[in-house]
């Protein structure tokens, strides 16, 4: 598969609930590629001196950088320098990389490892790499794989700018957590040119600020966890704040009546098994929101609504049982949904 990061699959749609909205000449819409999927970025009421080309070539050019910086498909990426280079050797990287890398660390920290950027190994192996070759692996197989991660194995010198590994097989891959990062920074070079309403998206990752072109709040569609099926399950009103989504519903093979996840439990090296089959995060980061809604469908529901309580997140979990979906909601969350 040739791309720029191995996607998992997002279930996010991003509506904007307005009349004609397209039609209208205020509305400017740029579009592009990058990280092997396409972003989507609308602005309701653009500066007036605002131009939409030169706007454009500037956010493909810092895309460009973020890419250089963090992708594992590029050879000469700095994230692929550090991957090759031998251990306990130090290695400076860029502003952009080092932010992601606390983040994740952070993140990883707080989910009790369930968030783990180098369990790529046990990704590849249970089939869902670049490769997608399913094959169901021996424990001994699972066993071996689980020795070659661990996130706590990275050691980040913050004031030196700089990273270094304790193991030589290590590989970090950022792919759940980097594009919320380039949302956020695509966010910030708008800012700075004076753009108030804005709808960001990169892969199913978004952050919006302002409101729609009806002047109205942003409305985001959360999918229908529901195989070969595309619905709207609920809508999130939003302003000021970023959402990501993270399913197995589309993502998973079937092994003597059972059913595997996409999504691995870096602690055990298996897929997760429990009934929770999406997640929704806001946060102001999206960033957070990217990396947030991996871990917490690690965790599981009743693990990860008990950490969205802890830490106030707005969370939505979407459960399903004998083909039934049911709600799970953290408090903090019912200030953006729309009844």
């Amino acid at each position: 598969m040739k791309q720029l990061y191995f996607l998992r699959q997002v279930s996010l749609l991003c509506l904007l609930v307005q009349l004609a909205a397209c039609s209208q000449p205020q509305l400017m819409e740029l579009h592009g590629s990058t990280m092997g999927t396409t972003y989507s970025i609308k602005l309701p009421r653009p500066p007036q001196n605002l131009d939409a080309a030169q706007t454009k070539a500037e956010i493909d050019a810092l895309l460009g950088s973020i890419n250089k910086e963090m992708s594992t498909y590029d050879p000469q990426s700095n994230l692929s320098r550090f991957n090759q280079a031998p251990p306990n050797q130090w290695q400076a990287v860029p502003n952009g990389l080092m932010s992601v890398l606390i983040a994740a660390l952070d993140i990883h920290q707080l989910s009790d490892g369930a968030f783990d950027p180098t369990v790529g190994p046990l990704v590849n192996l249970w089939g869902f790499g670049p490769q997608g070759e399913v094959e169901f692996p021996s424990p001994q197989a699972v066993q071996e794989a689980s020795r070659k991660i661990g996130y706590t194995r990275l050691e980040l010198d913050i004031k030196g700018q700089r990273i270094r590994k304790r193991q030589t097989d290590m590989y970090v891959d950022l792919s759940a957590i980097a594009k919320g990062f380039a949302v956020d920074e695509v966010a910030k070079l708008l800012h700075n040119k004076g753009v108030l309403d804005y709808m960001v998206e990169i892969g199913g990752e978004l952050r919006v600020a302002g409101r729609n072109l009806a002047d109205s709040p942003w409305r985001i569609a959360v999918e229908s966890p529901t195989p070969g099926q595309r619905k709207v399950h609920g809508i999130l009103a939003l302003e000021a704040a970023s959402v990501a989504t993270s399913g197995d519903y589309r993502n998973y093979f079937e092994h003597e009546g059972r059913r595997y996840s996409h999504s691995i439990d870096p602690r055990t090296g298996f897929p997760v098994t429990h009934n929770l089959v999406s997640v929704t995060v806001v946060d102001p980061s999206a960033m957070r929101a990217d990396a947030l809604a991996t871990a917490l469908l690690v965790l599981g529901a009743e693990k990860g609504l008990a950490l969205a309580n802890q830490q106030q997140l707005a969370v939505w979990f979407i459960i399903e049982k004998d083909g039934e979906l049911t709600d799970l909601r953290s408090p903090a969350m019912d200030g953006y949904r729309v009844h």
